[in-house]
């Protein structure tokens, strides 16, 4: 069964390549969405797919060779989008 996830992860990841990771995780995965910064410090996922697909995708998130800079993930599901490839948003700062 489809699900869209979004997913709030809160830390010290800045530069550590989060993003680039969280995109090869989700293609293996067959994810469909996106990842961006928030904040300085906090990233935002919104990812959809299988149940199983997104679970290992939440796993990786939580796990320790990206959790030892973690404070907190958040997790909600939301409505289905439709995204047709997952992509790494990048917001210009002025």
């Amino acid at each position: 069964m489809q699900k869209c996830l979004q997913i709030t992860i809160s830390g010290d990841i800045y530069d550590k390549g989060f993003r680039s990771s969280a995109m090869y995780i989700a293609y293996i995965h067959n994810l469909k969405g996106y990842v961006m910064y928030i904040r300085p410090h906090d990233v935002y996922i919104e990812a959809e797919g299988e149940e199983r697909d997104l679970n290992s995708f939440v796993l990786w998130c939580k796990s320790d060779s990206v959790s030892s800079a973690l404070l907190q993930v958040s997790i909600s599901e939301s409505e289905l989008k439709g995204f047709s490839s997952f992509i790494m948003v990048v917001l210009m700062e002025k």
